[in-house]
């Protein structure tokens, strides 16, 4: 949250200081076209794409360290991510 113009931050944890965040807020027009840009970098869809892009970079090293071809490092990598997603849900 960028403070005052993504949404407003608050320092105590405290009810009054929420409420206090909540009028503040209320009183505000937030411009929408930056609302949903920051929201943007949260969405699912951008989250797996750098997942792949991260996950990319690191076989492409991995397979400059090693003998085996990037295509099994790859496979194996999806393998490992796909068995995370599983055993996490």
């Amino acid at each position: 949250v960028e403070d005052g113009v993504t949404g407003i931050l608050f320092r105590e944890q405290s009810c009054e200081a929420v409420v206090a965040a909540l009028l503040a807020a209320g009183e505000r027009r937030f411009e929408t076209h930056r609302l949903l840009a920051s929201a943007h970098r949260f969405d699912v869809s951008r989250f797996d794409s750098d997942l792949v892009e991260f996950l990319a970079e690191r076989v492409e090293r991995k397979a400059a360290r090693t003998e085996r071809p990037r295509s099994v490092l790859a496979h194996e990598a999806a393998d490992e991510l796909a068995q995370t997603r599983v055993a996490s849900t």
